[in-house]
């Protein structure tokens, strides 16, 4: 039986495995209890992996109706049950072996708790050989672009926090980051054109500033204009007064 800490390993892996399919049409993910027989020396076998991979240029296809695949899964994934020693020596040496033997391609066992997390890809020589955990991320060889942090397989980030890590942005919440960057795009010529429409406030504040400052230039000047021509009128009747023509003095 699956323990919590499996079940959300589960829960987060195949989150990001069905992001990958989504994004890249490479494979039929194989889910419930859908299995495959072995043929392995001196016995048949049937196993029925957690999560299986048929890759679109597997000869063997898989139909609506089949309950068992006729075929080799490309990729084999176990999420480990230890309540007893017995059922993680299952996955992590008979089935391990089994799927050796088979041929199956890539093999993952998935432990919730993370001591018996394991990758393996199979050698050209038939050998399980582990993959290397570079930077403690897993490159698939068998989804070209599939890859994960091993320390996300514990932690179950939310996938919308990893849109932008350079491990996950090519396939993960392709649809989210679209509408994302069409929001941030939309945010930003909103913004643009606010500090635009403000730009041509002030444009026009200062415009307004002007017009009234020449308004009252002009004001000023018109006044000291009536001014002078009224101290020119006071001066011409004083002189009338004194009996001189104003227009000999001018």
């Amino acid at each position: 039986m699956a323990n919590y800490l499996s079940s959300e390993t589960y829960r987060w892996f195949a989150s990001v495995l069905e992001e990958y399919l989504k994004a890249n049409h490479v494979a039929k993910p194989v889910f419930l209890d859908i299995g495959f027989r072995l043929a392995l020396p001196g016995k048949t076998s049937i196993r029925k992996p957690d999560v299986s991979l048929i890759l679109n240029s597997n000869p063997v296809g898989i139909h609506g109706g089949d309950s068992t695949y006729k075929g080799i899964f490309d990729l084999c994934i176990e999420f480990l049950s230890d309540s007893k020693q017995s059922e993680i020596d299952r996955d992590t040496i008979v089935k391990k072996a089994e799927y050796r033997q088979a041929g199956v391609r890539e093999y993952f066992i998935l432990d919730g708790k993370g001591y018996e997390t394991a990758f393996y890809r199979l050698t050209g020589k038939g050998k399980y050989s582990h993959i290397p955990r570079l930077g403690g991320i897993i490159r698939s060889d068998v989804l070209p672009g599939f890859q994960f942090r091993t320390k996300d397989l514990y932690s179950h980030p939310d996938l919308r926090e990893k849109i932008n890590d350079r491990v996950y942005k090519s396939f993960i919440l392709l649809d989210y980051q679209k509408e994302k960057k069409k929001a941030e795009a939309e945010s930003k010529r909103a913004e643009a054109e606010s500090k635009r429409a403000e730009a041509e406030s002030k444009r026009a504040e200062a415009e307004s500033k002007r017009r009234s400052e020449a308004e009252h230039r002009a004001e000023a000047e018109s006044k000291r204009r009536a001014e002078a021509e009224h101290r020119a009128e006071e001066l011409a009747a004083k002189l009338l007064s004194l009996g001189i023509d104003p227009e000999s003095v001018l």
